[in-house]
């Protein structure tokens, strides 16, 4: 192989490994920052909080994160278990996807104010929610009892299944994803074979050149 058909191979190469790699989804709402000390929703024991956000244009929803306090027991903070979510056009509606997603947790900090409480940020991924500009709701429910949904009274409009005819300050959350057409992510395993036979096809022609 000469030396410049080697440098063609591992450019190519390289660039196949670069489009192999998932791109991180970006904020595509966000309700603002978290507060952790001054209230909280209730999202277990039957009690449900649903959000609205605002789409500016075209975009694949992939996940969410949420900020929840987390009481602190004799055993340590309570975990976060898989939410039950939906996403409607309407406050507490399902009509555009529902699921249960598992969450990965990172703590923030500490509330010792009242009740002691971790403040933690909770993410859901793996979504694939082809969702047009507009206005839509998160509702979330069904965590670990003693799992509350930090109040960040921020621009979006909430209630609570507790009185859902009086709206309560909004919660802290982000809506992730990518803006544009949804495009279809194929999984690891079929990443990895794409990959090898791309590599396969571009050595061939080289090889016969050398």
């Amino acid at each position: 192989m000469t030396s410049v058909s080697r440098k063609t191979f591992i450019d190519a190469a390289v660039l196949c490994l670069l489009s192999a790699i998932p791109v991180s989804a970006d904020v595509l709402y966000s309700n603002g920052p978290p507060v952790g000390n001054f209230d909280a929703q209730r999202i277990f024991s039957g009690y449900s909080v649903s959000d609205s956000f605002a789409l500016s244009s075209d975009a694949t929803v992939t996940g969410f994160d949420f900020t929840t306090w987390n009481y602190i027991s004799a055993y340590g903070a309570l975990p976060v278990v898989p939410v039950d979510w939906s996403i409607g056009t309407t406050d507490f509606g399902s009509d555009v996807a529902s699921g249960t997603t598992a969450l990965s947790s990172v703590f923030d900090f500490y509330n010792l104010s009242a009740f002691p409480y971790t403040i933690n940020t909770n993410t859901a991924s793996g979504l694939n929610l082809a969702l047009a500009a507009g206005t839509y709701w998160l509702t979330l429910q069904n965590e670990t009892p003693g799992i509350y949904w930090d109040e960040n009274f921020g621009p979006s409009t909430a209630f609570s299944s507790s009185d859902p005819t009086s709206p309560i300050g909004s919660e802290t959350f982000d809506i992730l994803g990518s803006t544009g057409e949804p495009v279809s992510t194929p999984e690891p395993g079929s990443s990895v074979v794409l990959l090898g036979l791309g590599l396969l096809a571009m050595a061939v022609p080289l090889r016969r050149k050398v």
